[in-house]
């Protein structure tokens, strides 16, 4: 598989990761998520054999992502009732529906900004060997969880 396609599917993994702690900080569990995350990525770096200086980059990494994903959380607290009011409004406002859009669009390049260059230090801090592992085992928990139907 070539790199991009492994960073790629690195950035999907950490994507689930990131829906999952922002819903886990939508319904007020967020520290709830934040374990399960960490356990998932502890378990990882068990599974390829981390070194103590990988994993300082890895958790690094994950801390900066899951900051940013709070971030974005915390400041969208309300934008859904809005987007709501616009629906249900007599008139559709249909300049409210395209600034949410813009809102959401923007935050996913907000996150991009975090995350690409943390994928990028994981990235160099991983063996080959590593990333392949890492990536074998993403493939087969995208199997589990979804049968393997049109995954790849």
């Amino acid at each position: 598989m070539t790199t991009w396609k492994k960073l790629a599917f690195l950035a999907l993994v950490v994507g689930f990761a990131g829906a999952a702690v922002a819903a886990g900080f939508h319904h007020g569990r967020a520290g709830f998520m934040k374990d399960r995350i960490a356990a998932r990525v502890n378990k990882a770096l068990d599974e390829i054999q981390a070194t103590p200086q990988q994993r300082e980059v890895v958790e690094q990494a994950e801390n900066d992502i899951v900051n940013a994903i709070q971030a974005k959380s915390q400041a969208r607290r309300g934008t859904h009732q809005a987007l709501l009011e616009a629906f249900t409004a007599d008139n559709f406002d249909t300049q409210a529906v395209q600034a949410f859009a813009d809102a959401r669009a923007q935050d996913v390049k907000d996150l991009a900004a975090v995350v690409i260059p943390s994928l990028q230090k994981v990235h160099d801090a991983l063996t080959p060997e590593q990333r392949a592992k890492l990536g074998e085992l993403a493939r087969q928990h995208h199997r589990d969880r979804h049968g393997g139907f049109g995954g790849e």
